[in-house]
């Protein structure tokens, strides 16, 4: 894990400004009004399509030395999610991942929020548990735990 130096008063005030902005779906937060370290630390924690998203709006953003690192971590987001809707479609069926929307969905986000940022499965994986290796293993893995082997229609 890097460790950006920030205190706990910067890093407060760099995710308060961002969070209500989220919030408010604003999209004029300049970027330039971000310590680098700050940018740093949001795209680090899994802030950086948030922070993107907030200065879209703002043309000199993009003018930023950091913004490619604040696009790619917007970019990695959307892969990721990409990688788990076509995995869900392959052994699910197109049924089944068609009824995915894109909305906020408070309690999910509570639920996330409280996750570690950070996790070491070393001994998990030494008292013999296994970790699934791919997206299509964690779909399978669900409906088989959660929905009995059997595929909601």
């Amino acid at each position: 894990m890097t460790c950006w130096s920030l205190s706990a008063r910067n890093i407060s005030a760099a995710l308060t400004r961002l969070l209500t902005a989220a919030s408010h779906d604003r999209e004029d937060l300049r970027l330039e009004d971000f310590r680098p370290e700050q940018i740093r630390w949001a795209v680090e924690t899994g802030l950086g399509p948030w922070l993107r998203l907030c200065t879209r709006g703002v043309p000199r953003a993009a003018t930023s030395p950091l913004w490619p690192l604040v696009q790619g971590a917007d970019l990695t987001a959307r892969v990721i999610m990409g990688e788990q809707i076509d995995a869900l479609r392959r052994v699910a069926g197109d049924k089944v991942a068609a009824r995915i929307r894109r909305a906020p969905d408070e309690l999910v986000q509570r639920i996330v929020s409280g996750w570690a940022e950070r996790l070491d499965a070393k001994r998990a994986r030494d008292l013999g548990f296994k970790a699934e290796t791919s997206f299509d293993d964690i779909v399978r893995a669900h409906i088989e735990d959660e929905l009995g082997g059997k595929i909601a229609n």
